[in-house]
């Protein structure tokens, strides 16, 4: 079920970048902050999930109040960065 639930998030990150309109910002935040944790998590435990979510958090909001014009797809980009570490590192879910 969670390998499912992780395709899942992947695929709504890239359907969301392919998308030209403007990413909504809850789905964007929802999957952003889903596959940051999983890598903090995959990477070093709950404490860098935790703090990956922080990080990625800092990051949108700083996006958002400089008003970058595409503060969600710059921040599916650098989520599809953490795809690519998991992937990288063969941790694809706890089947490392």
């Amino acid at each position: 079920m969670s390998i499912a639930i992780c395709r899942l998030a992947g695929g709504v990150a890239l359907a969301l970048l392919a998308d030209h309109a403007s990413a909504p910002r809850l789905a964007t935040d929802a999957v952003v902050y889903y596959i940051v944790a999983l890598t903090g998590w995959g990477l070093r435990g709950i404490s860098a999930a935790a703090l990956a979510c922080l990080a990625a958090g800092a990051f949108l909001n700083g996006l958002r109040r400089f008003g970058v014009r595409a503060a969600e797809r710059n921040a599916l980009v650098g989520a599809m960065a953490c795809v690519i570490a998991l992937v990288a590192t063969r941790d694809l879910h706890g089947s490392r």
